[in-house]
């Protein structure tokens, strides 16, 4: 029975705090909400129309999958440190293991598999 006073209290409270501050709540929702949602709206329907325009070229290229593997590696040479960084274009979708394919099409984004190659590979990567 307590609970449901307090619930019916804090709901009569909060009833006359927003009826109290009606006028503020109003002028706020239609000068600096809506504004806020239409200008993110505009937005995203830029980045919908970018996202369709690359799923577009992708279907015009018959569905030809590109990946790039990118590595970066460094280490120290006489005191001063050093960067080597490759990347390559696989066209050849075969010859990309299934993990790292299953992976970039859950995440649709650039992603590092630097520890699966590890675990999957065997290989020992010193990054």
């Amino acid at each position: 029975m307590i609970p449901l006073l307090i619930a019916g209290l804090i709901g009569v409270v909060g009833t006359v705090a927003v009826l109290a501050n009606w006028d503020k709540l109003t002028s706020w929702l239609r000068d600096d909400f809506i504004p806020k949602i239409k200008k993110f709206w505009a937005e995203a329907r830029k980045n919908i129309a970018h996202a369709g325009a690359m799923f577009a070229e992708l279907v015009n290229e018959g569905g030809k999958w590109v990946t790039k593997y990118r590595h970066k590696m460094y280490w120290k040479e006489d005191n001063h440190w050093m960067e080597q960084t490759t990347t390559r274009t696989v066209e050849d979708a075969d010859s990309i293991p299934d993990y790292i394919k299953a992976k970039v099409n859950v995440r649709q984004k650039e992603i590092d598999v630097t520890r699966e190659m590890e675990e999957n590979e065997g290989l020992e990567l010193d990054i």
